[in-house]
């Protein structure tokens, strides 16, 4: 029995006939009522308090989704702007390479030419990119063909007399003094030295969940394991970033099967000239979705290779 109960009580026994005693108690509960209460919360109010609590933290949590979600889809827009830009350079490189060599008349040189016109043609996803190499491998073709023709003899056979291609000026990518640091790079975006994701390492320690969160969406997988790696001191380790300086795979076997994903003579794939870069050290250039890079070498010479060619990385 409360207290106000047990004096609401005792009031009416004191004056059961005159009712003096129900008055007074009348009062005096009426005079409480506006008195606030002290002690714990009732149990409904602290389940309400809780799941208050936990509303706002699925939001944060919706919220930190659609930031990722906004992440991604602008990276993949990028990735594709990149990769169109690249697709339209590779053909314009091919329709120089051919129309220099029909300019020398260079009958192997222009086969070779109207080659890799081809394979661009096949590989490229952009359809401006691909419509391009597509028309400059179909004019290599048909100077393949005036060539021959020219060098048809009288009697039928093809006898094919062709003129001492003159040394090429250096192009524009060129590197004269043939070291690696003198490379002309072209990246696309801001690229992280050494030391500035040195010092991102040791900021992230300090961190919150959220600032983690954010730094890890905008590092990508191979950012965080190389800040991983950093953070944990661990060395020996390649990562597949813009900018890194890795070596090739070089024994012959393992070279190979770096290959297996992607078709021989493609874009991609294994050629005789990315064979003959076993072993080299090359400065990753860009890096697309597929787990491709383009690897710019110490002669200028830009390829594209697929993430297992690097010695030392690890896709874990």
């Amino acid at each position: 029995m409360t207290p106000v109960a047990a004096m609401a009580r005792q009031g009416r026994s004191s004056s059961p006939r005159s009712g003096h005693g129900i008055a007074c108690s009348l009062l005096l509960l009426g005079a409480l009522q506006g008195v606030p209460f002290v002690g714990r919360a009732p149990f409904h109010e602290s389940l309400a308090a809780q799941g208050t609590l936990l509303r706002a933290a699925d939001q944060e949590v919706e919220a930190l989704l659609a930031q990722a979600k906004a992440l991604r889809e602008e990276a993949e827009r990028d990735e594709a702007a990149i990769r169109a830009a690249r697709e339209a350079e590779e053909a314009e490189a091919a329709a120089q390479a051919a129309e220099a060599a029909a300019a020398a008349q260079d009958l192997a040189a222009l086969q070779a030419a109207a080659q890799r016109a081809t394979e661009l043609a096949e590989a490229a996803t952009d359809p401006v990119a691909q419509a391009r190499a597509a028309v400059k491998a179909a004019k290599a073709k048909l100077d393949i063909a005036k060539l021959e023709a020219a060098g048809a003899g009288s009697s039928g056979s093809i006898s094919f007399f062709v003129k001492a291609a003159p040394s090429a000026p250096p192009s524009a990518g060129a590197n004269p003094s043939g070291r690696l640091e003198d490379v002309k790079l072209n990246f696309s975006g801001t690229v992280m030295t050494q030391a500035e994701w040195e010092d991102l390492s040791e900021k992230f320690k300090d961190m919150n969940l959220i600032e983690q969160f954010q730094t890890n969406s905008k590092v990508g997988p191979q950012g965080r394991r190389k800040l991983k790696a950093l953070r944990e001191g661990v060395a020996g380790r390649s990562f597949i970033l813009p900018g890194e300086r890795v070596r090739l795979l070089k024994e012959e076997q393992a070279f190979r099967n770096a290959f297996k994903r992607f078709p021989a003579q493609t874009l991609n794939g294994y050629t005789a000239e990315k064979w003959a870069k076993r072993g080299e050290e090359c400065i990753i250039e860009k890096v697309f979705n597929d787990k491709t890079i383009t690897c710019v070498f110490a002669d200028a010479s830009r390829l594209d290779f697929p993430w297992e060619i690097v010695d030392g990385f690890v896709d874990d």
